[in-house]
């Protein structure tokens, strides 16, 4: 095999790489998620050092990646 028919064959397998992995991401990405229930248990009484679930969960950046958490 010359070097300039290997590096056509890198290039053909370079390609077909790149188009194989969108076909695989896009199959993944379109599916539909189901929402997920999550209960989350704090150790302690409702306090401030808690305050970032709170202000995640009212904010809805759970509900973004499909979760409904319970705190």
């Amino acid at each position: 095999m010359t070097l300039a028919s290997y590096s056509k064959f890198l290039f053909s397998a370079f390609i077909f790489s790149c188009f194989s992995l969108q076909i695989i991401a896009q199959e993944t990405g379109s599916s539909a998620q189901q929402e997920e229930t999550v209960v989350l248990q704090l150790k302690w009484y409702h306090q401030f050092q808690f305050a970032g679930y709170y202000a995640a969960n009212l904010k809805g950046f759970y509900a973004e990646e499909g979760l409904h958490v319970q705190i």
